[in-house]
């Protein structure tokens, strides 16, 4: 799957800058999420497919706070988004919307709004209706054939994911709430390297300084 891409990096890799560092180190990760996945370890290959996620955006924050790290990652989707004048995001999307909406998008348990109501979810007005918005919106994508307009609400699911796996809020391959585990590595493993492809694809753009450059 990475070897398209792998021939679009050899083609900018000599330029050995900041933007083909973060592509080598997203590749790298993004080949051992695919390892993970093909021998059935989902929590595994959602680890390592957000990591190398992370390796493409991720910009130096002087005192971390949680909505400057959504910030950043929102921000570079939209920015990729916009890049993407084929279109291969959205139609990846569009091949992996099911998925996607009704384990992800649709699952209260990988909404921000659940965790920051409960207890009490059901009686939050504010935080139910919030997520029963993102929901609605959502299912008005699929409608206008625009799958790209819900990778925000989609990676905002996927990182409430991360967060569990990376702080030890689940248990390893255990039985409960396997659904959005299993559905975050297929859509991540679609997704990940169309994102890595579109920064491939525009090296002179401005992507910032990765953390730990090699020294």
């Amino acid at each position: 799957m990475l070897d398209d891409l792998r021939e679009r990096f050899d083609k900018i890799r000599g330029r050995r800058d900041d933007v083909t560092l973060r592509i080598h180190r997203a590749l790298s990760w993004a080949e051992r999420g695919l390892e993970a996945k093909a021998s059935d370890d989902p929590d595994a290959a959602c680890i390592f497919f957000w990591i190398a996620f992370n390796a493409m955006y991720a910009r130096r924050i002087d005192v971390y706070l949680e909505n400057q790290e959504r910030q950043q990652f929102q921000d570079f989707l939209e920015r990729i988004r916009t890049l993407d004048k084929s279109r291969a995001i959205a139609r990846a999307l569009g091949e992996c919307w099911g998925k996607a909406k009704r384990d992800l998008i649709d699952n209260e348990y990988v909404s921000r709004g659940y965790w920051e109501g409960a207890p009490g979810w059901p009686e939050n007005g504010r935080l139910r209706e919030e997520f029963e918005q993102e929901r609605s919106d959502a299912a008005q994508v699929a409608v206008r054939g625009d799958h790209g307009a819900a990778l925000r609400p989609l990676f905002e699911r996927l990182y409430v994911l991360r967060n569990q796996l990376h702080h030890g809020g689940s248990t390893a391959a255990g039985n409960k709430n396997r659904q959005q585990v299993e559905a975050g590595s297929e859509v991540m493993a679609t997704l990940i390297p169309k994102l890595i492809g579109v920064m491939t694809d525009n090296p002179d753009e401005d992507w910032g300084k990765p953390y730990y450059p090699p020294v």
